[in-house]
């Protein structure tokens, strides 16, 4: 996976103030026109010297002095508008997929439980780490909803959405 270049803490602190309890940029030169926005998929981005940026990386940026680097950027409570201080952690890519909630064309209602017409049950499946790990067949969605959330705890830990 590409890393995208960030500026410097330096220049992101020259630019903006950061509320760490908000997790709102305002630029230091108010001539400026606001440089946030909601992007296409519903995270605060913005612009810095010509160059867009996700604000949840530039407050990361901001607080620490380092980049993510390999790493992701979880927003918490899964609010992709939250930049909060208290609200960004870092996350392997794993960790960051399983804090995501269930899929809008999920038809089951429950994350990880999709119907299997072959069988006539309920199919569990979890994904970690790049595999895909089958959780068996079961009659009822409950039940396969259940198994689903046991390994994902088990897997994830705080990272789990169930």
């Amino acid at each position: 996976r590409r890393v995208k270049m960030l500026p410097t803490q330096d220049r992101v602190r020259e630019l903006f103030n950061y509320n760490k309890d908000t997790g709102i940029f305002t630029r230091k030169n108010f001539g400026k026109r606001d440089i946030t926005y909601v992007d296409s998929n519903g995270y605060i981005s913005g612009t810095i010297d010509s160059k867009k940026y996700r604000m949840h990386q530039i407050a990361w940026l901001y607080l620490y002095g380092n980049t993510a680097g390999s790493m992701d950027i979880d927003h918490i409570n899964r609010d992709k508008t939250d930049n909060s201080a208290n609200n960004l952690r870092l996350a392997t890519r794993s960790q960051n997929q399983s804090n995501i909630p269930k899929s809008s064309n999920n038809k089951s209602g429950r994350k990880g439980v999709s119907w299997s017409k072959v069988s006539n049950k309920w199919l569990a499946q979890i994904g970690h780490n790049g595999k895909v790990t089958y959780l068996g067949l079961h009659n009822t969605v409950d039940e396969a909803y259940s198994v689903y959330c046991k390994e994902n705890n088990k897997l994830n830990n705080e990272f789990a959405c169930n």
